[in-house]
């Protein structure tokens, strides 16, 4: 299994959240549970600084596909960055 980072960010004039709130992608971000199960996907986890206006995920799964096929769809809400990562021991066998 891999890992994944996954770093969101957007726009304040975008943001999903308050004042303007925007259920419409608040659901789309909390649809990624759901597609994430479809998917063979497990979340470790997936937090957020709203005053930054980002939010970080932590995914593992066997492939990168998987990874579109549940975070995918919200593209176009902001920018996506997804990195490839290893756990701190796998990078410690790495360098020994």
């Amino acid at each position: 299994m891999t890992y994944y980072h996954i770093t969101f960010t957007h726009p304040p004039d975008t943001c999903p959240g308050e004042p303007n709130s925007d259920p419409e992608k608040i659901n789309a971000f909390a649809k990624i549970y759901d597609k994430a199960k479809e998917n063979n996907v497990k979340v470790h986890y997936f937090v957020a600084n709203p005053t930054e206006h980002k939010m970080f995920l932590l995914l593992e799964t066997t492939d990168y596909i998987n990874i579109e096929k549940t975070i995918g769809h919200t593209k176009k809400i902001g920018s996506i960055s997804i990195t490839p990562v290893v756990d701190f021991y796998t990078m410690k066998e790495l360098n020994s």
